[in-house]
């Protein structure tokens, strides 16, 4: 699975989001889904301190970004 991801990364990724499998690691560190994985991947790729999201637990920091829901309180 990993190489076909590898082949699609090529195809969907912007060039300024490298597509190495950050995310695969941070899914089994963090115990998150993949497609959520990849967004915070390509946040951290791309230096945002903040995430917003209201499908992660607001408040919640993964590697060092933090993750915020925009509907919470």
């Amino acid at each position: 699975m990993q190489q076909q991801l590898k082949n699609l990364g090529c195809y969907i990724t912007p060039k300024a989001v490298r597509f190495d499998f950050p995310a695969i690691h941070l899914e089994q560190k963090h115990h998150l889904s993949f497609w959520n994985a990849m967004i915070i991947s390509s946040a951290l790729q791309m230096k945002c301190n903040i995430l917003w999201t209201e499908d992660l637990n607001s408040g919640q920091s993964v590697d060092g970004l933090v993750i915020q829901n925009p509907f919470g309180h």
